[in-house]
């Protein structure tokens, strides 16, 4: 069968093996797929998720007819018209399992299916699954001229959230975002837009951020009204809330360590106070969710014996902690350099995973632990010199610039085999230096 493919010279239409249904799998006659803004990126090599690369058939939502039943699928037949999502959309025919499929409505055609299914299974997910949306309740939408943004507004109308406010920084497509449900269209990139919320009614603003704690303490000094932001991306706990003007910034760490109770006293449409209690977790304390715990041990069960093969033996403590290399850092790029037989090796910025104490076994799941990521491939090229310090000097800026907008976040790429000075106080292209 055609397919469009990425390959070594690109993307491009090819002929690929037709696939064969495999337990509750069904095979689709595709008729129309829709296209998504990473699909674009995976035509140019990039990952999304685990998908992606050399070999991948591309595409993630389709539209069509079932042609073949894999042995335990149930619930479908044969003749079904159907729309789903997941890989290999780009194709004359594509794999699904059985509870992935929604029947395409009576007089829909096959192109108008096929835009749904990604768009629609995001945003009802989001805003009726885990938000629970309610009639009567108000629902703000950021970024609502895109695919996911549009469907979520006629999703907050259908439940009959009221108002329904959805942003964008472009005034054409602002202007239409009445069209799809949108009783209040605002430009998120307007200092004033939090005075136009509260113009229908709220009492009080409160920002969820991945942004960082910088980042954050910025905004809230630009833009006005904003009475509590709930910062993440910084892994640092902070005792206690930080003002920056009215704006309450709450900081509660990251990987479960810490729990913040934040109470406010909201009176006559505004917040009067609040108190705040940073509550550290601790593990050994606190019982396990049987029904959680029994999840997990379901799940680890097939696994077992691998996770806990003993691999070696620590001779000293193996840890993560601060921008630059800890000691699991030297022992992964040390490990790299050897298997790959590389003079120089580089391993991304991360600080996830335990510490291992001297003299602790290391088992195949500590390493997993450390390792664990969906970029996880490890490659072997020619640099220059010139070339590691373009990128020692960008990935140095995405953490040392001094304008919070411009720090990307993450830690400074681990290194084995080269050693360099930073000066974080200089500008980019300047900072890194006595490359050995």
């Amino acid at each position: 069968m055609k397919a469009f493919v990425y390959g070594a010279g690109g993307a491009a239409v090819t002929e690929v093996a037709k696939p064969a249904p495999q337990g509750t799998q069904v095979l689709v006659r595709v008729r129309a797929c829709g296209l998504n803004r990473a699909d674009l990126g995976m035509t140019k090599g990039h990952a999304h998720g685990s998908a992606g690369g050399a070999g991948t058939v591309l595409g993630m939502e389709w539209a069509g007819e079932i042609v073949e039943l894999g042995p335990e699928a149930s619930g479908v037949k044969i003749g079904d018209r159907m729309m789903g999502s997941g890989g290999a959309a780009f194709a004359e025919y594509t794999l699904a399992d059985h509870q992935r499929l929604f029947p395409i409505p009576q007089g829909m055609s096959f192109e108008i299916a096929a835009t749904l299914p990604v768009a629609l299974t995001t945003m009802h997910n989001a805003l009726v699954t885990n938000g629970r949306l309610e009639r009567g309740q108000s629902v703000l939408i950021q970024g609502a001229s895109s695919g996911v943004g549009l469907m979520a507004l006629q999703i907050a109308r259908l439940k009959g959230a009221r108002p329904v406010i959805g942003s964008s920084t472009d005034a054409t497509r602002r202007g239409r975002l009445k069209e799809f449900g949108a009783d209040l269209a605002i430009d998120s990139g307007d200092p004033g837009w939090v005075d136009e919320v509260r113009g229908l009614g709220a009492d009080l603003v409160v920002l969820l951020s991945h942004n960082g704690f910088d980042t954050d303490r910025k905004l809230a000094g630009r833009v006005r009204g904003i009475d509590v932001i709930l910062s993440g991306h910084t892994h640092d706990a902070l005792p206690e809330p930080v003002l920056a003007g009215e704006t309450v910034i709450v900081a509660s760490g990251s990987n479960g360590k810490f729990v913040s109770r934040v109470d406010l006293d909201v009176r006559d449409g505004r917040m009067m106070g609040f108190r705040h209690k940073l509550i550290p977790v601790f593990a050994d304390v606190i019982a396990p969710d049987a029904a959680m715990s029994a999840l997990i041990d379901e799940q680890r069960a097939p696994y077992r014996d691998a996770l806990e093969e003993v691999i070696g033996q620590s001779e000293s403590l193996l840890y993560r902690r601060g921008n630059f290399n800890g000691t699991w850092d030297d022992l992964i790029c040390e490990a790299l350099m050897s298997e790959r037989e590389a003079d120089i090796a580089l391993s991304p910025g991360v600080r996830w995973g335990p510490s291992i104490l001297p003299g602790q076994d290391i088992t195949r799941e500590d390493i997993f632990n450390v390792t664990s990521m969906t970029y996880g491939k490890a490659y072997r090229t020619e640099m220059t010199g010139e070339f590691i310090h373009v990128i020692l000097e960008d990935v140095g800026d995405n953490l040392f610039n001094p304008d919070p907008y411009y720090q990307q976040g993450g830690d400074m790429v681990r290194v084995g085999g080269l050693g360099y000075r930073i000066d974080i106080t200089k500008p980019q292209g300047r900072r890194i230096s006595d490359l050995t």
